[in-house]
């Protein structure tokens, strides 16, 4: 009976892929002491200032499809979802520790690219990859990565302290990201779109672009800001959580939420719906926020110095849960916060 040969991985074995991993490592934090090698990260804190830590998991066929997806711009991704939660909290990043679940099949260079663009997110955001595990996963391939940051301790934004009167705002466009999706699955019919606005929807969905620089820019002023979340499940989804987390309600001005121009002509093109994208489609890791009204101009100043558009897009009102479309020449459209991205519908 023939033996079947050791695939590359095999090979390699965990250690070597440890290695491979640590050797192009792109970026070194001044906080880590103890980084990949040893049982645990070491890191130093500074005083007055608290740490903040997230998770999120990456799943082959669930969040990604290998075979479409570009293997650097995964990498990326892997980073960017994660610093688009401290990016809502006004975090600074640290450090980064990362789980990979590796089918034993996996070609070394899908790897090897992955890791090029991961690093690559690593050293334009200043993170150092300080740890993680390896496992044989036996089919898919996933990720799951923790991330820590701080936050001085007077001045950090959470979910709960929206007030009624105050300014929804948004950066960014909404919907990119879901229609990018839809295209890449091939669902829109014709008639066909350039491939310039193809290539910059699947670009949106591919490689989002976290607003930390906006959001430490902020944190950094005098500027008020009441309540911060950022939108992966969905605009009416994601408000939704702001409300319930405040025991507030939100009116929605439907032609003020921020739509990209390449993302109006696809949908006026190909006559879809563009609810389900832009209200409901996940994946744009935009921050969504309130502010007093008299501090939306500062907000605005500071987002032109960025180079980030921010849209005002509603206003916080007193009733808790209901969340309100007003749209021009209709009657107010009560929305389901629970609409959006569900793993378990």
């Amino acid at each position: 009976m023939k033996r079947k040969s050791k695939s590359p991985l095999s090979k390699l074995g965990e250690f070597g892929l440890i290695d491979r991993i640590q050797n192009r490592q792109a970026f070194a934090s001044k906080s880590v002491v103890r980084g990949i090698g040893d049982d645990c990260a070491v890191y130093r804190t500074s005083p007055g200032r608290f740490q903040v830590i997230t998770t999120d998991a990456l799943v082959e066929n669930v969040h990604f499809i290998r075979k479409s997806h570009p293997p650097e711009l995964l990498g990326r991704k892997t980073l960017a979802v994660s610093l688009s939660d401290l990016a809502a909290m006004g975090a600074k990043p640290i450090l980064a520790v990362l789980a990979l679940g590796v089918p034993r099949t996996l070609d070394l260079k899908f790897l090897d690219r992955f890791f090029a663009g991961f690093h690559g997110m690593c050293r334009e955001f200043s993170v150092e990859l300080a740890g993680g595990d390896t496992v044989r996963s036996p089919k898919e391939f996933w990720v799951s990565l923790t991330l820590v940051g701080d936050v001085p301790a007077k001045r950090f934004f959470t979910r709960s302290g929206a007030k009624a009167g105050h300014v929804l705002m948004v950066t960014g466009t909404l919907g990119d990201s879901a229609l990018g999706l839809k295209l890449l699955s091939g669902k829109t019919g014709t008639p066909p779109i350039s491939q310039k606005e193809k290539s910059f929807l699947m670009q949106r969905h591919f490689d989002p672009e976290p607003r930390i620089d906006f959001s430490r820019k902020i944190a950094a002023s005098s500027i008020r800001v009441s309540s911060m979340i950022d939108v992966s499940d969905g605009l009416v989804q994601d408000l939704g959580h702001l409300c319930h987390m405040s025991g507030k309600g939100a009116d929605l001005d439907g032609a003020a939420v921020p739509r990209s121009k390449q993302f109006e002509k696809v949908i006026k093109n190909k006559n879809l719906d563009e609810f389900p994208l832009c209200f409901e489609g996940g994946e744009d890791y935009e921050l969504l926020f309130t502010t007093p009204p008299e501090d939306v101009k500062k907000i605005i100043t500071v987002a032109k110095k960025v180079g980030l558009p921010v849209s005002e897009i509603g206003k916080i009102t007193r009733h808790p849960g209901r969340i309100r479309l007003l749209q021009e020449n209709e009657s107010p459209k009560h929305l389901k916060p629970t609409s959006g991205y569900n793993h378990f519908s």
